[in-house]
This record gives structure tokens, sequence and C-alpha cells, in this order.
């Protein structure tokens, strides 16, 4: 398989709830792709995706910061992008940093979220404490 059909089998097992075969799926798609490869941030964001629903805030938090970090090359789609800050910003309400959580769900709104993301963010932002 290549990296994308491994990408599409995570996808399909965390919607089943299958965590462990999504994180093998994802480290498979990984292994094929090379250093400065855009499609990183989708893998670091979907892990971290993974990670938060499987209740591990601190790694899912880094992985989501890692694929912030590689974000900044070119051909990285914007949704992976969105995607990214929304986690993160799901990371920081949970740990309790509701207005730090709202800075990041902005971000994840300017970088062109897919309509789920952006579903997902605005009904986020509708619950978090307007600006101080």
């Amino acid at each position: 398989m290549d990296p994308d059909q491994y990408f599409e089998s995570a996808e399909a097992h965390i919607a089943a709830e299958r965590y462990v075969e999504a994180k093998k799926a994802l480290e498979a798609a990984a292994g094929l792709l090379k250093e400065k490869d855009p499609r990183l941030v989708r893998y670091n964001e979907r892990t971290g995706r993974v990670l938060y629903l499987q209740g591990n805030l601190k790694d899912s938090k880094e992985s989501f910061m890692r694929a912030l970090r590689q974000a900044k090359g070119p051909g990285v789609g914007q949704p992976s992008i969105a995607d990214a800050y929304a986690g993160l910003g799901l990371v920081l309400i949970k740990e309790g940093n509701k207005p730090y959580a709202r800075k990041f769900f902005v971000k994840g709104l300017e970088a062109g979220p897919s309509p789920k993301t952006r579903q997902l963010i605005e009904s986020q932002l509708k619950k978090l404490p307007a600006k101080p």
C-alpha cells in the first residue's frame, strides 16, 4: 500500500474506535514518507487525534505541536493544519486553558478547515468565554 492508503485505513479505524489499529496504519504510512514530505503534517495531526481520543493529552499535545511546526513547508494541505489547530484547542480545553484554546480555534478557522472541522471549531468557540 502507499501512504495515502494507510491514512485512509487509519481514518476507518479511528471512526470505528480501533485506536491501536489506527496507530499501526499511521506508523506504516510514516515509514513510507521521506523527511520533508508534507504528509508528515497529516501523520502527526492524526496521531495527535488518536492519542487525544485515548486520553493521552501530553503526547497528543506534542503531536499536534509537531504537526504545526512541520506545516511551514510548501505543499502542506490546509485542512491538516486546521485539524492540528483544532486538536490542540481541544487538548487545551481539557487542560483548563480556555483562553489559549480560543486562540488555537481561531487560527484553525484562518487555516481553511474542512466543513467538519469548521463545524467543530465553531461549536467549541460558542462554548468558550469571549475574549477578556
